[in-house]
């Protein structure tokens, strides 16, 4: 039998898994989840406003916060590239998990990048971002 696993985010921050193995959990994530993204090798990463990023593997919770590297624990969105980083746009910038450690990114003048972050063909990253006032 193919296992099935339905995973929902809900405004109040639970992440309810129901399988067809019987083994249906309920985790508390954030109290507001802002992304959702599956990754290549299975795992449910969330973005959370205000409590990092978590990911599920299927039986346990993650969860990464600025104590671990990331660059804001206010994640706005997440992307998986080609070569199995995660990026994450969150309100203070950018940052790539490459499943050991986080990277933050800045640019020329030592600003971080915020918002939005998309993949398009072959390989670029579009990075969105905003004005922040002096």
């Amino acid at each position: 039998m193919t296992k099935l696993t339905l995973l929902m985010g809900i405004l109040t921050g639970l992440l309810a898994a129901f399988s067809t193995s019987g083994s249906d959990t309920a985790l508390q994530t954030s109290k507001h989840i802002r992304s959702i993204l599956q990754d290549k090798t299975g795992n449910f990463w969330f973005g959370t406003d205000g409590d990092g990023a978590c990911r599920y593997d299927g039986n346990s919770l993650t969860c990464f916060t600025e104590k671990e590297g990331l660059c804001s624990n206010f994640v706005r969105t997440s992307l998986e590239d080609k070569a199995g980083n995660i990026w994450f746009g969150t309100r203070d910038g950018v940052c790539r998990y490459d499943g050991k450690s986080f990277a933050n990114l800045t640019d020329k003048e030592g600003q971080a990048y915020s918002g939005k972050v998309r993949q398009s063909e072959p390989e670029n990253l579009w990075f969105g971002t905003r004005m922040k006032k002096a």
